[in-house]
């Protein structure tokens, strides 16, 4: 394990190095900021407390009797409401932003080693190829982890500054971001053993295979088959910041999480196998 874990620190630091991904991390954060604040400029517009106060300042200098608590209450809980939208757009943004940089984390991990004939070299050691591909694996996985942490860290800090209060699906939103963009990653991975890295990419990106459940009858062989397909439709949590009905349990965010990490097992292993028939000198 000493040459997986020797090969995950070069790999992080390599993917550190690389410019194209920097760009894309450090553009994806500069465009996630300027959505930040975009939308808390729009947020100040229905915040809660101000609505109240310019409602109540309106009652009292029209003469007009004050609103109900019930009513007070119903004013605040919708522009709690649009708070949340607002939210929701922007973990969608930043959901986009981490796909792509495990799709290009991943069709690159490797393929870039080909091309540029290092692997050679670092194969030529006593080194598996099953030890570099997963030593690359888990350098990607860091670096990815790493993302999500900050795009987490940046929701958190957006309803702190907007006082929206206790989200539920907050709490689990970076972890299925990661798993979401853990099998879109693994699984361009894979395909970049068997095709260019940037066809492999582009396949991934629209690998989701959610709108065969609704062709298909909830019965019969042909249903069952489809499960078998990669499906990332309930990893999407935008809808729950909104409706706090569809928010999940530990136990949903736990299956969900077996079902990410099979998947993009599956993925890496059929990667290793395509690994140890290619030609790589």
């Amino acid at each position: 394990m000493s040459n997986v874990l020797a090969i995950a620190i070069d790999s992080i630091r390599a993917l550190l190095h690389k410019r194209i991904l920097l760009a894309v991390i450090v553009g994806m954060l500069i465009m996630t900021a300027i959505v930040y604040f975009g939308l808390g400029a729009i947020s100040h517009f229905v915040d809660p407390e101000e609505l109240l106060e310019a409602t109540e300042e309106s009652s009292t200098e029209e003469a007009q009797p004050a609103l109900t608590e019930a009513e007070q209450l119903q004013r605040a809980q919708a522009a709690q409401s649009q708070m949340a939208e607002i939210l929701s757009v922007f973990y969608a943004f930043s959901a986009f932003g981490g796909i792509i940089v495990g799709i290009y984390i991943g069709a690159s991990a490797v393929s870039s080693e080909i091309n540029k004939g290092s692997i050679a070299m670092v194969l030529s050691r006593p080194v598996a190829r099953w030890q570099f591909l997963l030593g690359k694996y888990v350098g990607a996985v860091v670096v990815l982890l790493g993302y999500c942490a900050l795009i987490g860290a940046a929701m958190f800090f957006y309803t702190q500054t907007h006082e929206m209060g206790d989200i539920p699906a907050l709490r689990y939103t970076p972890w299925l971001t990661f798993c979401h963009c853990l099998m879109i990653g693994s699984l361009a991975l894979t395909l970049s053993m068997v095709m260019h890295p940037a066809l492999a990419g582009v396949l991934a990106f629209f690998s989701d295979f959610s709108w065969l459940f609704s062709l298909i009858p909830s019965e019969g062989f042909l249903y069952y088959l489809s499960m078998a397909l990669p499906s990332y439709q309930l990893f999407n949590v935008s809808d729950q910041f909104i409706n706090n009905a569809l928010v999940l349990g530990w136990y949903e965010v736990g299956m969900l999480t077996l079902y990410a990490f099979d998947l993009s097992v599956i993925f890496l292993v059929l990667a290793m196998w395509r690994l140890r028939y290619k030609e790589v000198s």
